[in-house]
């Protein structure tokens, strides 16, 4: 931090107006020693290969200790603002958004600072993308930036104040405007050359596109000096050329490429001669066009076919990796029926980090250390793995740059296997690619001779075949694995573990790869895939397998994807599949060790990849006895976790709906199925009249839209006439939207299998309603806290066994069971739902704020003062603080005999609590967003973001419990 003592005044009043002046998070990019973490040094090595001029890097910390660039910053003060400057500051945001890394970057002049969005390509014109264009540093501090500017970013509460939500969005990155370029270049070239050819295989125009886009990667592809891998010289000798697109005009394609495939060896760029001949008949004018990069083409282009300008992007700079996860457009059709949801790139890196994590750099023995994806698409995770591996081993040699011969020792430990023999191609390709990204373009043209990878290394095969792999032990088993239901038809549908045969549940294929990975582990090895979180988590059904899997092996943590699949948060490909990722070690459970259960929100950060957004409370650790025997254990913590639990046990004794139907002999059912497979056609169901499942919500039946049953209809499945006729109890299988749809009727109809019919006396019907109505609030939240179905595979719809499995007895509810419920079905669910819109991710409005904090003070207050309350003396909120311009609020709470009512205020200083300080406070949320500090004697005192979510009652006993342990020892009697 010395080195800001040698920038100049106007650069030093930008930073302290932003906040950033004396920032732990702040790193110079001309000062690599003395760094706290030498991952940094990666961080700013990637600033300056966007652009030299680069000054410093804001970092944010994420979930594992790893750091997250937040934003870049330019010394510019040095130079006076003019339209050559702007076009500067426009190809420095076209470089850094092709980098796909860094949302933001500051600009910094005499008088003005620049603050522009990179998660958004240039403007039509080509200008930057400002956010804050001519921040004065002499005016009046801006709201959004001021000097409390830098704490919102390393927190993440810049990020979801209302003024920024609709401005950021890494969906507009330069990787996925070039996803939606290259399906309009195949769409194209397909029709282009399906005229040229009678039958245009799909194939073939894959390959094109494929490996035009990987030539077009090496032809940008440039060192510091800016000396390329492919140089107008290169091209020269193909009819005088001096461009990629000029070698496809030219009808040179094949030449290039049979020279490629000689100067860079290992197959990466060998095609047959039957795909030569081919190739040599086309014209591939159409494809030199679609790739080109220079003006007068572009605008010829756009005229003729509407094309988006390239010039956005700078290939050079979009990380290798991407690359990689581009090729998977073309693995094959119908992805989603297969189960093949490709992973994102920021995914990879995320359980990269974890599995790899950089500081753990000394204990990797690189020479032995083997990686295997046994799902491996085109390589996203090997091509990733293969990066740290890199970053490891410059690590562990002072930040040395790894040789040819270094860099295949590392490429030879990494193992990938796939069914689809083109994914294989594309695995090589990639790692192939990731291997020239490590080295000087001089070096790639005259030194590196590929290996062939897939002869030994990245294998076309069956997972499951015997030896796939032969006698290789790994040191980590990481990918995505397809999650298809009853995948595993053409397999062995058990798990046999410890001389037992477990069933793999629901016929999961992601389970089979978990069940069959373990036996490719070195001891200690660790298994990461990402995994359908309802087959394992969720499902009953997977009881079995669950038992099976925390008995024997030491699962270390699970990241909980499931609330990222509401609005598609998650997946490239926009899926709406809920998923996790399991980590386990092969050894025998470590009964000292929690694990733990990471429930990711879908906030804003999340959803637009800017960070993955967590604190504290997303943190559950579950003891591996309540892994095995609580299966509603993971439902509980994806909707807040802490107290949930103990509620939900409460209720375990009673007997449940299901018991008191069968006690009281009523006779319960769906309606009936109708499906293609339909033979039965009883003669009483024709002379009902039927009711659409729609016709029936939480107030009412609609009688109204009952109609005939044509008498040609047949069904799959009918159930006793009985629960038919009225008098019925009629419930629609649904949550409802503020109570479970349950109605008392007495007319008769029939109706279909989402809605449950109950058929009994009218005694025993009404006793049923009306304990519905009693507990409707406590139902609600039963099954949400228990459900499988409900905010994981769908938003409202619930399942039969979740309404049969409800406490149906007199049940007695405190005044902490009743808070929780309340937060539950009014908070916390809808946060699944809605994520980033949801109420509990809103700032708490100012006619709200003081009933939430005083609500939130109680609640704490009561839960520790039923234990420390004593001779008087009790907790109580008597300060509330809204710490100005932050979005964080401070709530003091204070051990006396005083009974005061808490004040209201801006002002921090004015506390007179010993040590804390505006600095300090600073200091604190470098690190989390959330502080809880003991500053004197009988002094509590939290710092939270004004959001709904953070001042819930379910939160402050989550609070309370936290502090009981730190209390013990601090309270006298």
């Amino acid at each position: 931090m010395d080195k800001i003592k040698e920038k100049s005044e106007s650069f030093k009043s930008g930073l302290e107006k932003l906040g950033f002046q004396g920032d732990n998070a702040l790193y110079f990019t001309d000062n690599t020693k003395n760094l706290p973490e030498l991952e940094i040094a990666f961080h700013i090595e990637t600033a300056k290969f966007i652009h030299k001029e680069i000054t410093a890097i804001f970092v944010r910390k994420q979930l594992n200790g790893s750091y997250k660039p937040q934003v870049y910053l330019f010394d510019f003060t040095n130079r006076t603002f003019s339209e050559q400057i702007e076009d500067e500051i426009a190809d420095i945001q076209r470089k850094i958004w092709s980098g796909g890394e860094v949302p933001m970057a500051c600009f910094f002049f005499n008088t003005e600072i620049k603050i522009i969005d990179c998660t958004k390509h240039l403007t039509k014109d080509l200008k930057p993308e400002y956010l804050a264009d001519k921040l004065k540093l002499v005016d009046e501090a801006h709201r959004l930036y001021n000097e409390q500017f830098a704490v919102k970013i390393k927190t993440g509460i810049f990020w979801e104040q209302e003024e920024i939500k609709g401005k950021f969005d890494f969906k507009n990155s330069a990787y996925d405007t070039l996803i939606q370029n290259i399906r309009k270049v195949t769409e194209k070239v397909t029709e282009k050359l399906s005229k040229e050819l009678k039958k245009a295989p799909r194939e073939l125009i894959n390959k094109i596109i494929i490996q035009s886009i990987l030539i077009k990667y090496l032809e940008e592809t440039s060192d510091d000096e800016g000396k390329k891998l492919l140089t107008e010289k290169y091209f020269n000798k193909y009819n005088n050329s001096i461009s990629f697109s000029d070698v496809l005009k030219k009808g040179k394609f094949s030449n290039l490429l049979n020279d490629l495939n000689k100067n860079f060896n290992g197959n990466v760029f060998k095609w047959e001669t039957r795909e030569l001949e081919q190739l040599e008949s086309l014209d591939l004018s159409i494809v030199a066009k679609l790739l080109a990069t220079d003006k007068i083409s572009i605008e010829a282009l756009q005229l003729e076919i509407g094309f988006p300008d390239w010039r956005y992007f700078e290939f050079k700079y979009i990380p290798v990796e991407l690359i990689s996860r581009l090729y998977e457009e073309f693995l094959g059709e119908n992805k989603k029926d297969k189960g093949l949801f490709y992973t994102p790139s920021h995914l990879a890196k995320l359980l990269v980090d974890e599995c790899l994590p950089v500081k753990k750099y000394k204990g990797i023995d690189l020479a032995n250390f083997r990686i295997l994806d046994p799902a491996c698409g085109s390589g996203i995770f090997l091509v990733t793995a293969f990066k740290r591996l890199v970053q490891i081993w410059r690590l562990q040699h002072k930040l040395d740059k790894p040789n040819i011969d270094d860099l295949k020792k590392i490429l030879r430990n990494i193992y990938g296997v796939d069914k689809e023999e083109q994914a294989v191609m594309l695995s090589s390709f990639s790692l192939s690619l990731a291997l020239c990204n490590e080295l000087k373009p001089i070096e790639v043209i005259n030194k590196l001779r590929f290996d062939d990878l897939t002869k030994e290394n990245i294998v076309s095969s069956d997972f499951f075949s015997l030896n796939v792999m032969g006698n290789l032990k790994f040191d980590l088993v990481i990918g995505n694995p397809p999650f298809k239901v009853g995948g595993i038809n053409d397999y062995s549908k058990y798990w046999e573990i410890e001389s037992k045969k477990v069933k793999i549940p629901q016929g999961q294929i992601a389970l089979k790869f978990l069940s069959e990975s373990f036996p490719f582990l070195k001891e200690n090895g660790l298994v990461c895939l990402i995994i359908k979180s309802s087959g394992l988590l969720y499902n009953t059904t997977s009881t079995g397998y669950k038992n099976a899997l925390f008995s024997n092996y030491n699962v270390v943590q699970l990241l909980d994807f499931t609330a990222l699949a509401r609005n598609k948060s998650l997946w490239d490909n926009g899926a709406d599949v809920a998923t996790a990722a399991i980590f386990v070690r092969n050894n025998k459970p470590d009964v000292s060790k929690n694990i733990l259960h990471l429930t990711f929100r879908r906030t804003k950060a999340t959803k637009d990849r800017i960070v993955f957004e967590i604190d504290e409370y997303d943190l559950h650790f579950v003891n591996r006895q309540t892994a095995i025997k609580n299966e509603f254990i993971w439902k509980n913590n994806l909707l807040g976790g802490g107290r949930i639990r103990n509620l939900i046990d409460k209720t375990s004794n009673s007997i449940s709906f299901n018991q008191y139907l069968i006690d009281n002999e009523c006779i319960v059912g769906e309606g009936f199925k109708v499906g293609s497979k339909g033979i039965l056609k009883p003669p009483f169901i024709y002379t009902l009249k039927t009711l659409s499942t729609e016709a029936v919500n939480e107030n009412r039946i609609a009688i109204e839209s009952l109609k005939e049953i044509p008498k040609n209809q047949k069904f799959e499945k009918i159930p006793n006439e009985l629960i038919f006729r009225s008098p019925n109890i009629i419930i629609k299988e649904n949550i409802g939207n503020s109570k479970i749809p349950l109605h008392l009727n007495n007319i008769d109809f029939s109706y279909q299998h989402k809605i449950i019919g109950i058929s009994s006396n009218i005694d025993t019907l009404k006793k049923i309603k009306k304990h519905f109505e009693k507990y409707n609030d406590l139902f609600r939240f039963f099954i949400f806290s228990c459900s499988g179905q409900v905010l994981v595979n769908l938003n409202t719809a619930i399942l039969k066994k979740d309404l049969m499995n409800l406490p149906f007895d007199e049940i007695s509810l405190s005044v902490y069971d009743l808070k929780i419920i309340d937060d539950v079905n009014s908070f916390m669910q809808d946060s699944l739902r809605h994520g980033e819109k949801s109420k509990a991710l809103q700032q708490i409005r100012p006619n709200k704020l003081e009933p939430v904090l005083l609500n939130y003070g109680t609640e704490f207050s009561r839960a520790l003062n039923s234990v420390f309350e004593n001779k008087g003396k009790r907790f109580r909120l008597s300060d509330v603080v809204q710490l100005d311009g932050t979005s964080l609020i401070a709530t003091v709470f204070r051990y006396d005999n005083k009974d005061k009512e808490p004040l209201f205020h801006k002002d921090f200083t004015k506390l007179n609590i010993d040590g804390l300080t505006n600095n300090e406070i600073s200091a604190h949320l470098s690190v989390k967003r959330i502080i809880k500090l003991y500053p004197q004697k009988d002094t509590i005192v939290f710092i939270k973001p004004n959001q709904y979510r953070y001042w819930l009652s379910l939160i402050a006993y989550r609070d309370a419990d936290k502090c009981f342990s730190d209390l013990s020892n601090q309270i006298e009697g």
